[in-house]
């Protein structure tokens, strides 16, 4: 689940707004301070905007073609069982009802990470609804990237394979001309040394 986000450059800084939440950011200082704010708030605004007002969750629908958040498992279960339970006219106090739990316990399945895969199974088990996981590749920029990647690292060039980059020395390249590409791939291998490495494959066009 990925919501699609634009950032746009104003006279008061830069503003990030989310297609499908109808969501803007304030002006920000950066437009990786926007992709920070958006990615650290979305449990916020989907909490105060739609489920405290008692609405349903707008689910992932323009596609990504430049910036996405990537909403964490958990979130995207809160998410689907808050709307599960609105489109059957299930409220919080029935639902805890059904569980054998309080409404307080129930609240926090939508407010905080506590709570186990297992207990929303068990939630959609009343909707007679299974929980299925798919792994997909995300269009990831090298930038954000190599902010999850601690290790040794070689980036390629989608079109010769060549190394434009490597974690230990600089390479022939500028790695900071290679940011805002997207990584198309990525596996771990072996360098020149021997040594462990993650192979990032990166798409030279996409700039």
């Amino acid at each position: 689940m990925i919501y699609a986000y634009e950032i746009k450059k104003t006279e008061e800084g830069y503003i990030g707004h989310v297609f499908d939440l109808d969501f803007d950011t304030k002006p920000q200082p950066s437009s990786e301070k926007v992709e920070e704010v958006i990615s650290e708030g979305l449990s916020g605004v989907i909490e105060l905007k739609y489920r405290k007002n008692k609405k349903p969750i707008p689910l992932p629908s323009t596609e990504v073609t430049e910036y996405g958040a990537v909403v964490p498992v958990k979130l995207q279960l809160r998410i689907l069982l808050w709307n599960t339970m609105l489109e059957n006219h299930v409220t919080q106090t029935e639902m805890a009802a059904i569980l054998g739990i309080s409404k307080a316990h129930l609240n926090q399945f939508f407010i905080t990470e506590n709570v186990s895969v297992e207990k929303y199974e068990n939630a959609f088990f009343i909707f007679d609804k299974d929980i299925t996981v798919n792994i997909m590749k995300k269009k990831t920029k090298l930038k954000n990237f190599l902010n999850q990647v601690s290790g040794n690292f070689i980036v390629r060039d989608c079109r010769g394979g060549y190394a434009v980059y490597t974690s230990k020395t600089e390479g022939p390249n500028n790695l900071s001309f290679y940011s805002n590409m997207t990584v198309t791939d990525s596996y771990p291998d072996k360098d020149e040394d021997g040594d462990a490495v993650l192979v990032i494959v990166i798409d030279s066009w996409d700039n």
